[in-house]
């Protein structure tokens, strides 16, 4: 699957496999969130809002509004739970 920005060329978003999965499979991930504090994990959300979406993956932050993006580096927890009450609340 592909997406595409105003000013953009089409960028991959998601690829599909053909791959049999397990459930067991993506347990992996559970335990990177359950280590971190309640407030902070899960680490990667995605949001749909009135005029884009919004992606938190660790701590890079994707916003995109109207077709233009914006990336944003979390540096520290402070900024962490201000997008997170913001957007997931």
């Amino acid at each position: 699957m592909q997406y595409r920005t105003r000013d953009r060329d089409w960028r991959p978003a998601y690829r599909f496999l053909l791959q049999p999965r397990d459930a067991t499979d993506w347990l992996a991930g559970y335990d990177i969130d359950a280590a971190l504090p309640p407030r902070l994990g899960p680490r990667r959300r995605r949001w749909v809002t009135g005029n884009g979406q919004v992606m938190l993956t660790a701590n890079l932050f994707l916003a995109v509004a109207d077709g233009q993006e914006r990336l944003s580096l979390l540096r520290d927890d402070e900024e962490l739970e201000k997008v997170i009450a913001t957007y997931w609340g």
